[in-house]
């Protein structure tokens, strides 16, 4: 049976079936995203298999800003409104595969770059912030990146 992606349960039950170092690299992407933006809010998304997070916005609301997704042979970092995002390393990916969604990929610890990645998690709220009314036509959120 699958859970409505709307549930919730304990990252460690998300994280206990994968091999080394899929759970340990999940843990550090979280932290990485939990210590850019003190104020996320983490909760799995059970039926989407992601570590969730969001960030309030006012008035009581949140923006989902960014996922943890691990796999069974690397974790993704990934952003729901990747498309947005300034990438002139081109580290992200998604392109070609998703209309709005970009990602990282880490499959050992060493490919978890804490600049760049914390960089793009900080350009991630931004792009947060902006309303959905205004659509995604020409925007470039600039944060200094």
């Amino acid at each position: 049976m699958m859970m409505d992606p709307s549930e919730s349960l304990p990252v460690d039950a998300l994280l206990a079936p994968l091999p080394p170092p899929m759970p340990e690299l999940a843990r550090s992407l979280g932290a990485l995203v939990r210590a850019t933006v003190p104020d996320s809010i983490e909760r799995v998304r059970a039926g989407w298999h992601v570590i969730g997070y969001d960030v309030p916005i006012g008035r009581g609301r949140t923006a989902f800003f960014a996922w943890v997704m691990p796999q069974r042979e690397h974790v993704h970092l990934g952003f729901p409104r990747g498309v947005l995002l300034g990438d002139p390393r081109g580290v992200l990916e998604g392109a070609g595969i998703t209309k709005l969604a970009r990602w990282v990929t880490a499959a050992r610890p060493e490919d978890i770059d804490v600049e760049e990645f914390s960089s793009l998690v900080r350009e991630a709220i931004a792009v947060a912030h902006v309303p959905r009314s205004v659509g995604l036509a020409g925007i470039r959120v600039e944060t200094g990146r």
